[in-house]
């Protein structure tokens, strides 16, 4: 056995994408439409995610590297039957997934290869935006031609190509003019005109003074800057106009230093209402703005980003809203999204959007709230969905036009947003904050309260306080799933119990692609807001982690492009799902492809842990030279105390009988095997748990026969739904992970009925049936009581020498690493 500590080279990009025809027939038939797949690859930035769609647009002819060299070196030679819809889900994903130019010059060929009878409008559009992008305006003017002019989104790009201040071929200042100024007009307002200067046009615009508004409550614009410039006065002079002139204008200088002293002088030289509060120590953006929030003499409060520009009705829009309507208590206007030069049109970027900068709430809600959370980045919007959980009211949007937001274009690929895609860091900051506003909300705390149980990740922290070294970190998908509580929770209860600290790696599994996105799971979610358990980000944490262990070896298989900055001294990967089916010609993951994704962002070898007797046969199939295979097993976790409910004789002439039903996986895999495995005749008693939708699907019925029970998620905990049950039945499908169910079912006394394939792991604690079999097994031991009993209390035993928290701290423990001592207990809040 090789050191599995040891540090492999880093290897190349290909090596990310899965190269199994097998394994991708699988992955596809899981996948749903390309759109879905789309959205998934954009969100999650899994490159892994492409080789999904060249198998769909190849129809499972080509892997993705073989199809980019293709196209790039013998495009002719290519299949005649491609795709056209996968060919530009592809495409678009190439196109947005990272910017990289090597990528958006295949999602060109791609497009190329697409019969131009073929292309929707949209689509047409995307591919005129993308050539506009790589700097070929000709081609794109080309396919704009061949755009309908009703199709929506084609004026921007029209726009875009018009625009005399970039200097493109078709640059035409006429119609840019009348296209710029369709964009105010439609809504009433007065137009901004770049007027004369060196300065970028953004900051040389100017209006026709609109009508003054000189009565009405004080507003108060906090301006944060640091290092400012001439943005900042472009920023300022936007203000100073704007036609509600009882304005306090409050500039924070965020510690900038003694050099741009002048550019403040100036700044408050602007406008008598504006005044320059100088911060002691650079604390970030929302310390800024807390500071001027703590000084702020206006009824409203509201913000301006220090190189944004606002139209000068636009305090006036929102004030006029609160003074319209009693029950408003917050307002934000719309911006539209442009660079210095006016562009708008970005590839994969609305044109406009509700600007978090502009919200503007009552100055005494706020300081009710105690202001931001001491975060850098995304506390606007925190502080804005936490204003709303605490009133009740939604913030009054006010679609009108009223911003401009600066798109720095030399750190869009830097940024904290992209097409389809925010940074995890921010994502991990909402979910915090959305799961406290629930529980404020729930448990009536204060909002000030709540504002301070939420976690910051270290990336937006203005001062780190939490801890750089942790015994073990848990990577789990640890999103919603079917149950009250998430099931790899036990294990980092028995972890902590142990005396470890544990941290928790989000490991989406991207085999099960979802169009939306999956808020974190609120049993996990709870205790990282409690600061039980810290969450740790890929790349971003730089941590010392003893060992990281993988819950599941399927979530290695299409995993996020980032490589860890943690420094990851042992991976093991726990396995309790066999790769392949050979029967059924179907494949779960690769065990290749997951140790080489495991060497690739960890840069460790990962030692390869079985769950039972039937995983590690299934690895020793597939073993190779280097694998990594764990001496012995660490079995599932289904603690006897938490799930034993005392058995005596079933308790009527009717056996009960249930399942999980939240998934089509979790039926058999034959629509005929699915109608014969529970009659509906009344002959047993079904209860399951899931999705009612779900269970009349795969039985064909309009409605759950007469005399079943489906339990929702959170209904019934899953001791009580055990409880309820004298047999537990699994029939579902290949590769299916039901073990954690199983050891539950076991651990409760309820009868574990599960095909022959399970004996190995189960012996005596198990009865063995086909799906067509089940009925008769269940009703010829039902109708035994004694034998019933004796098989539950031979389950219970089962479950009592296998599952328990200490049999599963004792068999994980000597594969850790110990040269990290963190000590546990809770936090640092």
């Amino acid at each position: 056995m090789t050191d599995p500590t040891s540090r492999p080279a880093q290897r190349p990009d290909e090596d990310v994408y899965p190269r199994d025809f097998t394994l991708l027939d699988s992955l596809e038939q899981i996948a749903p439409s390309s759109r879905a797949v789309e959205a998934h690859a954009l969100r999650t930035r899994s490159r892994s995610m492409r080789a999904v769609l060249a198998h769909r647009a190849t129809r499972g002819q080509m892997r993705y590297e073989d199809l980019v060299r293709r196209l790039r070196t013998a495009p002719a030679a290519l299949p005649d039957d491609l795709s056209p819809g996968g060919l530009v889900a592809l495409a678009r994903v190439l196109a947005l997934q990272t910017g990289e130019p090597y990528d958006m010059e295949s999602a060109r060929l791609l497009f190329a290869q697409v019969p131009s009878n073929r292309l929707k409008p949209a689509d047409r559009l995307f591919y005129a935006r993308l050539l506009e992008t790589l700097g070929d305006a000709a081609a794109a003017a080309e396919q704009l031609a061949q755009i309908p002019p009703s199709t929506p989104g084609r004026q921007y790009l029209e726009l875009d190509l018009a625009n005399p201040f970039t200097g493109g071929p078709y640059a035409d200042a006429a119609a840019w003019d009348a296209g710029w100024e369709a964009l105010f007009t439609r809504y009433g307002l007065e137009v901004p005109r770049v007027g004369p200067g060196d300065d970028d046009p953004l900051d040389r615009l100017v209006v026709d003074a609109p009508p003054p508004v000189t009565d009405g409550p004080l507003v108060t614009i906090t301006v944060t800057t640091w290092h400012p410039g001439p943005k900042l006065l472009g920023a300022l002079r936007s203000l100073a106009e704007q036609s509600w002139r009882n304005l306090e204008i409050l500039v924070v200088d965020d510690c900038s230093g003694p050099e741009y002293e002048d550019v403040l002088v100036q700044a408050e030289a602007l406008d008598p209402r504006i005044r320059v509060l100088r911060q002691p120590v650079n604390g970030g953006t929302y310390l800024a703005r807390n500071a001027a929030l703590a000084v702020a003499n206006g009824e409203f409060v509201t913000g301006n980003d220090d190189d944004d520009w606002s139209h000068p009705r636009r305090i006036e829009h929102q004030v006029r809203a609160f003074l319209d309507d009693p029950t408003v208590t917050a307002t934000r206007v719309l911006a539209y999204m442009v660079t210095a030069d006016l562009e708008i049109d970005r590839i994969g970027q609305p044109v406009s959007g509700r600007h978090a900068a502009t919200y503007m709430a009552r100055r005494d809600t706020l300081r009710r709230c105690d202001g931001f959370v001491h975060a850098r980045k995304g506390a606007d919007t925190e502080l804005m969905r936490r204003v709303e959980a605490f009133t009740g009211q939604p913030v009054r949007d006010i679609n009108v036009p009223l911003a401009l937001y600066r798109l720095d274009v030399a750190s869009l690929s830097r940024g904290e947003f992209g097409p389809g895609w925010h940074h995890p860091a921010r994502a991990a900051f909402w979910a915090s904050a959305g799961r406290a506003h629930q529980v404020m909300v729930r448990d009536g705390l204060d909002p000030a309260e709540a504002g301070r149980s939420v976690v910051v990740p270290r990336r937006y922290e203005p001062v780190k306080v939490r801890p750089d070294r942790y015994d073990v970190a848990v990577a789990a998908d640890w999103r919603t799933s079917d149950s009250a509580r998430h099931p790899v929770l036990d294990e980092v209860d028995a972890l902590r119990g142990a005396g470890l600290r544990v941290g928790l790696v989000h490991l989406p599994d991207n085999r099960y692609p979802v169009r939306r996105r999956l808020e974190m799971h609120p049993s996990v979610q709870d205790m990282i807001n409690a600061r039980t358990v810290d969450r740790l980000l890929l790349d971003e944490d730089d941590v010392e982690i003893g060992t990281l262990v993988v819950a599941e070896a399927g979530l290695l298989e299409l995993p996020p492009a980032e490589t860890s900055l943690m420094d990851v001294h042992r991976v093991l990967v726990l396995v309790d799902q066999e790769p392949t089916d050979p029967a059924h010609g179907v494949a779960a993951y690769s065990v290749r492809d997951c140790t080489r994704n495991a060497e690739r962002i960890f840069g460790r070898t990962p030692l390869w842990v079985p769950r039972d007797e039937l995983v590690r046969a299934s690895l020793v199939a597939e073993a190779w030279v280097g694998l990594e295979l764990a001496e012995h097993d660490v079995p599932m976790l289904a603690d006897p105390e938490r799930f034993a409910v005392p058995r005596t004789l079933p308790r009527s002439s009717t056996p009960v009988v249930g399942q999980r039903a939240d998934d089509r996986r979790d039926w058999p895999p034959q629509a005929d095997e699915v109608r014969r495995l529970y009659p509906v005749d009344g002959s047993l008693d079904v209860r399951l748990i899931g999705s009612p939708k779900r269970v009349r699907a795969m039985l064909g019925r309009r409605s759950v026969p007469p005399g079943w029970l489906v339990y929702v998620r959170d209904e019934v905990t899953p001791r009580e739904y055990l409880g309820q049950l004298e047999f537990y039945v699994d029939q579902s499908g290949p590769l299916t992970r039901m073990r954690t169910t199983h050891a539950a079912a076991l651990a409760s006394g309820a009868v574990l009925v599960v095909p022959e394939v399970y004996r190995p792991v189960y012996g005596g604690a198990a009865v063995y049936a086909d799906a067509l079999e089940v009925t008769d097994v269940v009703r010829r031991l039902h109708a035994d009581p004694a034998e019933w009993l004796a098989q539950s209390r031979r389950g219970q035993r089962f479950a009592a020498e296998r599952f328990t928290v200490a049999r599963f701290v004792d068999t994980l423990r000597p594969l850790l690493d110990s040269s990290v001592v963190a000590g546990t207990g809770a936090q640092p809040s």
